[in-house]
């Protein structure tokens, strides 16, 4: 399942009836989830950059469900009480369901947005594939533990007279790596 269709399938499960709040919930659930897939679809690369973000939507799509059927619970337990009905059935009620519900979707076409501001239409050029592969490099400090890690894995060949030739061609490597960190 690819994150467009995760985020789809999250915002289609928040009730599609229900009170206005239930309602508005989940339009702006499906709007969100529909302006990342585009976004998704205009910049492949998008998904790598922007994960955190896309993970943070996810989260409040999956918390929408719970909350809207709080919500209805809580519109059918004023509803109940107005009419002088037991309420008791219903069990606990949070009645700060329906601001909940309303904060959390609000926060979902915000986030859905930023995502989508940081899609590259131009994602395929050199310049831009150049740069993503920049980001996937490792750091400075990595780097410089891996040339660490290849000295000493051929110092016992070096300590010989005359060491394996591909010993000191790591060893050479190493330097090489060792100087992108300096």
């Amino acid at each position: 399942m690819t994150i467009a269709e995760e985020l789809r399938a999250l915002a289609e499960r928040v009730p599609a009836d229900g009170p206005p709040a239930v309602t508005l919930a989940r339009q702006r659930a499906v709007g969100a989830a529909e302006a990342v897939a585009a976004a998704l679809t205009a910049d492949p690369t998008l998904a790598e950059r922007q994960q955190r973000w896309l993970d943070v939507l996810a989260e409040l799509l999956r918390r929408l469900t719970p909350l809207a059927r709080q919500a209805s619970a809580a519109t059918e337990c004023v509803r109940l009480s107005a009419a002088g009905a037991s309420t008791a059935h219903l069990g606990r009620i949070n009645p700060l369901a329906a601001e909940e519900l309303d904060a959390v979707s609000a926060r979902c076409p915000e986030l859905a947005a930023q995502v989508a501001a940081a899609a590259w239409p131009d994602w395929n050029t050199p310049l831009r594939i150049r740069e993503l592969s920049s980001s996937r490099m490792p750091g400075e400090h990595e780097l410089a533990e891996i040339a660490a890690q290849l000295r000493r894995a051929v110092a016992s060949a070096l300590d010989l007279a005359y060491p394996d030739p591909e010993a000191v061609r790591l060893t050479k490597l190493a330097d090489q790596i060792a100087k992108r960190t300096d």
